[in-house]
Formats: structure tokens, sequence, C-alpha cells
């Protein structure tokens, strides 16, 4: 990496922390602290100094605070800030406690292969499709015999009224399970506005491959789609 480069990564690093939600409310705070006491000072002392660079400053970071506190109502209602880098913040610190709460939980079934379900959206962003495989009897770890799955599944989400469609094939012949319960990602899509988490979505997941045999060794599998990282 050339020095110039290294100079671009650092401004942009230093931009993101300067530009950070939390550093900048602490900074607008001290700003216009700082500016209402030197304007006091300045008429006690009856001096006619002007502060209006920073009373400019201090209004800027009032300004954007006040743009921050916006996107975090937004983002706590909808999971969804404006910013990117906002987006980023409050999801890793404030983000809210049933974020990822399923949106369908799908029990799996030896006697059934196709599954389909309607549901909506709390929340917006990464939505991930997960089958959660249940080894509570996990044989002995050996590097060259991971455990046998061997099941497909086809996954399909849809919404007549916005037109979203997905489809995710995603097939397990094998793996190395851990044991207890675990997490097996099929697909996902994204919800990138609040207007799309009032309409209704469907769901259509087939299944092939033996789920009899799937079961009897790991029962209380399901399927589920729940938010997932926001990036």
């Amino acid at each position: 990496m050339s020095w110039m480069q290294s100079f671009l990564e650092d401004i942009k690093i230093l931009l993101c922390l300067w530009l950070s939600p939390f550093l900048a409310g602490a900074i607008s705070i001290l700003l216009t602290a700082g500016a209402i006491m030197a304007t006091f000072q300045s008429m006690r002392r009856k001096r006619k100094t002007t502060y209006w660079f920073l009373f400019l400053i201090a209004l800027l970071f009032d300004l954007y605070s006040l743009f921050n506190v916006y996107d975090y109502c937004r983002y706590a209602k909808y999971g969804l800030a404006v910013s990117p880098l906002n987006q980023i913040t409050y999801y890793l610190f404030l983000s809210p406690s049933d974020l990822y709460a399923p949106c369908v939980k799908i029990p799996l079934s030896a006697s059934k292969e196709e599954y389909e379900m309607t549901y909506r959206h709390k929340y917006g962003g990464r939505q991930n499709i997960i089958l959660y495989l249940v080894n509570n009897t996990p044989k002995v770890f050996e590097y060259d015999n991971p455990d046998k799955i061997n099941l497909a599944f086809d996954a399909k989400v849809s919404c007549s009224a916005t037109g979203t469609e997905f489809e995710s094939h995603k097939q397990f012949e094998t793996y190395y399970l851990l044991p207890g319960t675990n997490y097996m990602f099929i697909g996902e899509y994204i919800i990138d506005e609040p207007r799309l988490l009032s309409s209704q979505y469907n769901v259509k997941i087939r299944t092939s491959g033996s789920l009899t045999d799937f079961l009897s060794q790991y029962p209380g599998s399901w399927l589920e789609i729940h938010n997932g990282a926001s990036k």
C-alpha cells in the first residue's frame, strides 16, 4: 500500500470517528457550551468580540446531532437508518431487544416435504432463512468422517404488493456438527425500505431427501426466518 493510500485510509477512519453519532453529540454539547460561555465572558468584559465561527461549527454539529436522533428513532422503529454509519453503530450498540425474534418458525415433520406460511416483517435489513439442526446425540468427532445430513432445501419468498421475489437452493450432504443446536444457512434477502414492512410476505420451502432418517437422528429441528446482521 502506497503512502497516499495509507493516508486516505487514515482520513477515512478519522472521518468515521468524527461522524459517529456518539462523538458528534459530545462535540456538539462541548462546542455549544463553549460558544455560550465565551459570549458571556465577552459581554461581562464589555468586549465586542464575536464568536461567529465557533457558533457556526457548533450549529453544524447541533444539526447533525438532531439528524442522528431522528435516525435513531427511525432505526428503533424500523431497524433501518438513513446513514450507513448510523446503521452500523446502532446495530452494534443500540439494537432493539426483539431484533432477532423470528418472523417464521416451522418445525420439521417427517410426514411433510413442503412448508408454506404468510408473515410480515417488524424490522428491515438482511433477512436470513435458517435450518436449526438439533444435534442432542453427537457422535465422536472424526476429521475424515463428517455427519450425514442428506437434505436439500428450495426456498421461495414472494410479496405480491411489492413485487419482491427471492429464490434459493441449498444442499447439505455432510457437515461437521457441534453438540446442541446448529445454525445452517439456506438463503437471505433484504428489506431496505420501511414501507415494505407493512406488506404481507409468503414463503414456500420444499425439502428433498429423507426427512424420516434426518429427524430420527436430529429430532426437534426447525426452519426459521429472522433478521440477520446489518452491514
